[in-house]
This record gives structure tokens, sequence and C-alpha cells, in this order.
């Protein structure tokens, strides 16, 4: 299982795991606590009007740009992922 809510915190620490001090470690400890408290918990989709997780439904998007940039040249695309109409990854890049 992942934890999506927890990754920017991860990122954070990460940038500390050489030398880390105190506050990284009371940090650290603090996300350990919470992991702990919502063990149970996760994250759910199911099919709206359908009762068994047997009929997971995943389809996405994907749209570039070449001419949308006329002075910079560059394109512009991104894609969006969804399972059971509720978006579960999506990315926009120049």
């Amino acid at each position: 299982m992942t934890r999506p809510d927890c990754s920017f915190v991860y990122a954070s620490l990460s940038r500390f795991v050489q030398y880390p001090g105190p506050v990284h470690m009371h940090t650290a400890l603090r996300v350990l606590a919470y992991l702990c408290n919502i063990i149970g918990q996760c994250l759910v989709y199911t099919c709206p009007g359908i009762a068994s997780r047997d009929h997971n439904c995943l389809w996405g998007w994907v749209d570039k740009d070449y001419s949308g940039f006329q002075d910079t040249r560059r394109f512009h695309t991104g894609y969006m992922l969804m399972l059971n109409d509720a978006d579960i990854s999506w990315r926009s890049k120049q």
C-alpha cells in the first residue's frame, strides 16, 4: 500500500539522510506515530453503482501541443490517469 499523503514529508526528510539533526529525527518519529495511528485506513476506489471491487475501470488521457509556444518553440504535454472516475495520477510539463 502506498501513502501519497506522506510523500511531501518523505521527500523533505530524504534531503537530510546523510547528516540528520535532532529536528529531523523528531519529525521522522512524528511521521512514524502518524503511520501507526492510521494503519488500518486506506483509499478505496469503487465504481459508482457497482458494489464489487472486481469491476475496477482504469483509463486515461494524453495530450501534446507542438505549436502552443511560438516564442520558445517548446511543446506542452500532459497526462491524467483515472480509476473509477477518480484521478490517481497526473502530470503537465513544458
